[in-house]
């Protein structure tokens, strides 16, 4: 399976390959009043406005601003879009299914948390993103 690997917070996650449409460079991001925590705001792509998760947040790690060298990566589920905001991309990586344990596999208590894939010797947590996105998305509709 092909991922794209990214940092944030100085660790690597990784996404499957089809769910990202694109990856752009940071741009001003409109905040919403009375959002989820875990909503930085809204940014307008192709004059199509995608909700902006800030994944710092939504995992526990140090919060920072907005830099102009942080990425968007515009990500589609069957349920929903959105915009990851994330340190960088990494890169893209096809991974055999020897290099990913899954949580079933795992003794790890987050749910969240799909597989972890091993590159050489740095270890990639997958989550759930979609369901991470569908959550914040939810929660900022019913706030």
């Amino acid at each position: 399976m092909n991922y794209l690997i990214f940092s944030v917070d100085s660790q690597q996650f990784g996404i499957s390959l089809d769910y990202v449409k694109r990856v752009i460079w940071a741009v001003s991001v409109t905040p919403v009043n009375d959002t989820s925590i875990n909503l930085q705001g809204m940014i307008n792509v192709h004059n199509e406005v995608v909700p902006v998760l800030n994944i710092r947040r939504s995992l526990g790690l140090n919060e920072k601003s907005i830099d102009l060298s942080d990425q968007f990566m515009i990500c589609e589920f069957p349920e929903t879009k959105a915009a990851l905001w994330v340190d960088r991309v990494i890169e893209i990586n096809a991974l055999e299914a020897e290099e990913c344990t899954h949580n079933d596999d795992l003794s790890i208590n987050d749910s969240r948390i799909t597989s972890v894939l091993r590159k050489e010797a740095k270890l990639i947590t997958v989550y759930d993103w979609e369901s991470i996105i569908s959550q914040t998305i939810i929660t900022q509709v019913n706030v």
